[in-house]
């Protein structure tokens, strides 16, 4: 019943657009900016806005550590917030 709507509307659905970057952005940015392995494997969870407590657990860390990777990713790539890391990832 559902298509027979959408045959008489004559639309159809188009598939959703994955906006999520993948891992060669990833390794773009880590690359340009010196981040070292464990930086850039804490990168993509930053960039998807996941708490420290998240990135800890998965990457099986303490969330002090995390912290201390956040801040070198940020100090080297010059940004302040997880918001302007998005927006850098944005960007490539």
């Amino acid at each position: 019943m559902a298509n027979a709507t959408a045959d008489a509307a004559g639309a159809e659905k188009e598939p959703p657009v994955d906006d999520t970057p993948d891992e060669a952005v990833f390794a773009l940015i880590a690359e340009d900016y010196g981040l070292t392995r464990r930086e850039a494997e804490v990168l993509p969870y930053l960039a998807r806005g996941r708490s420290a407590k998240v990135i800890a657990e998965a990457l099986f860390v303490s969330e002090s550590t995390i912290r201390t990777h956040t801040r070198r990713i940020f100090e080297k790539t010059c940004i302040h917030s997880k918001q302007e890391l998005i927006d850098l990832v944005d960007k490539y």
